[in-house]
């Protein structure tokens, strides 16, 4: 067994598989040194870590993360973020959309304060390729 990439014209890891048999287009990936139809990561890596992955000098890496949201007495705080980046806010108990803003200059922050009971979810995606994240707040 073994793990095999595909990436796009990017370098983006579009998908990653675990199998015995190398499939067609993909490369398999190695942390030792490459040879043909291989791909390096510079220490072992999950199948999930591989799927956010991206190729910087011949070698796979993990992409960079948006700004990591989190929450402090019942607020959640998203942290300076370029412009760009696409904040959300859902409430998960009442299963709607609560907010969409678009960063609009570089340093943007942003506090959201939720009072009435309920689980709230702040999501940060800033642009690509960055991956997104997340927090969750529970009001009760």
């Amino acid at each position: 067994m073994g793990y095999f990439v595909k990436l796009n014209e990017q370098g983006i890891v579009q998908e990653a598989v675990s199998t015995s048999g190398q499939p067609e287009g993909f490369m398999r990936v190695v942390v030792d040194q490459p040879s043909d139809g291989e791909i390096q990561t510079p220490v072992p890596v999950t199948l999930y870590e591989l799927s956010n992955m991206m190729l910087v000098e011949g070698i796979l890496v993990s992409r960079p993360k948006s700004p990591q949201p989190y929450s402090s007495d019942g607020k959640i705080i998203v942290p300076p973020c370029s412009e760009g980046t696409a904040i959300n806010v859902f409430d998960q108990t009442g299963q709607e959309v609560m907010a969409t803003i678009i960063a609009e200059t570089d340093d943007h922050e942003e506090a959201f304060e939720f009072i009435d009971p309920g689980t709230y979810r702040v999501e940060v995606e800033a642009p690509f390729p960055h991956v997104p994240t997340f927090a969750e707040v529970i009001i009760e």
